[in-house]
């Protein structure tokens, strides 16, 4: 059995082990010595999955569509809040009492099978700036009614 003197320095990582020219931090070179053996040995790595151009063009562009498709449906949900702030302020405040006075005749109290109408009444009331925090107290807990 070789002492610790007699084996050299043990270089874990074989990539600075092998490399050509590297010196070592005392100065020497990587030449070996009398009676000393190679330490480390070569490792055979697979080769970097490399993805073809073609598939890299085909991810790249399902995802490009995924984000067009997410932009247009958002664009889409704001659509009625939209149309609705466009309305010239006097149409816009008539058309906001009528839609409240029909909400509080027929979805205060909670009727049955007018669940889905009343839903969508209340979603329609909260994209009226008019809408105050008496509008919103009436419309929260209809669009959270189970259905």
């Amino acid at each position: 059995m070789q002492s610790e003197a007699g084996m050299g320095t043990v270089v874990r990582d074989w990539r600075l082990a092998n490399r050509p020219g590297r010196r070592r931090a005392t100065g020497r070179s990587r030449t070996l010595g009398a009676g000393s053996e190679p330490v480390g040995h070569e490792l055979r790595l697979a080769p970097p999955r490399i993805v073809p151009r073609r598939r890299l063009r085909g991810r790249i562009a399902t995802v490009l569509a995924l984000v067009a498709v997410l932009a247009v449906w958002g664009w889409w949900l704001g659509a009625e809040r939209r149309a609705v702030r466009a309305l010239p302020p006097g149409e816009r405040t008539a058309l906001f009492g009528e839609t409240m006075r029909g909400f509080e005749d027929l979805c205060r109290p909670p009727r049955a099978g007018l669940e889905q109408h009343c839903r969508r009444q209340a979603s329609f009331l909260l994209n009226f700036p008019e809408c105050d925090e008496h509008c919103v107290s009436l419309t929260r807990p209809v669009l959270q009614w189970r259905s």
